[in-house]
């Protein structure tokens, strides 16, 4: 097994969405890891816009979807068919002395032409004064058929500008 960085992305400060956007074809599986801040103060790690999508894709019920979640005083699971996959991509924010959290996405097969299977797990800081951690565990399959050519990342805020996401091609031979 090899894996090899793609790319890395840096935000500007003033976008709330990252996009890989020239993935090549010549690996086996793709694995996205990143740490990343919202630019405010004042945000929801649960908000719908904390997102990731394939291939530009956001129709209704295109992502199957079961999440594993803990808040610390809330843990749930369920299933949901969506327009996204609903990940942590700000896992902290601009006033959280935590440093913010981390995330990482896996996508099994990305270049086959059928279904796209992925995993995920995201932790945040909700806010600055660590009044809510969360956590968030995920496993599903797009509607979506392959192969991956465009990953995009977005944010309920602006991204903070000591933030990285990169992506690295695996090689499983």
């Amino acid at each position: 097994m090899s894996i090899e960085l793609i790319s890395t992305l840096t935000p500007s400060g003033s976008t709330a969405r990252l996009t890989f956007s020239t993935i090549p074809q010549t690996f086996d599986d793709l694995m996205v890891i990143g740490s990343c801040k919202a630019l405010t103060a004042s945000w929801d790690p649960g908000n719908g816009a904390n997102y990731t999508i394939i291939n530009n894709n956001n129709a209704s019920g295109d992502y199957d979807i079961t999440n594993f979640y803990n808040s610390g005083t809330t843990s749930q699971y369920s299933n949901v068919s969506d327009y996204y996959i609903d990940t942590y991509i700000v896992p902290g924010n601009l006033n959280s002395d935590d440093g913010g959290g981390a995330f990482w996405m896996y996508y099994a097969g990305y270049t086959n032409t059928t279904k796209i299977n992925f995993q995920g797990l995201g932790g945040v800081v909700s806010n600055g004064t660590n009044a809510s951690s969360e956590c968030r565990y995920i496993i599903g399959q797009s509607d979506e058929v392959g192969p991956i050519t465009q990953l995009d990342f977005n944010a309920q805020a602006n991204f903070n500008t000591d933030g990285k996401i990169s992506l690295y091609g695996i090689t499983n031979a």
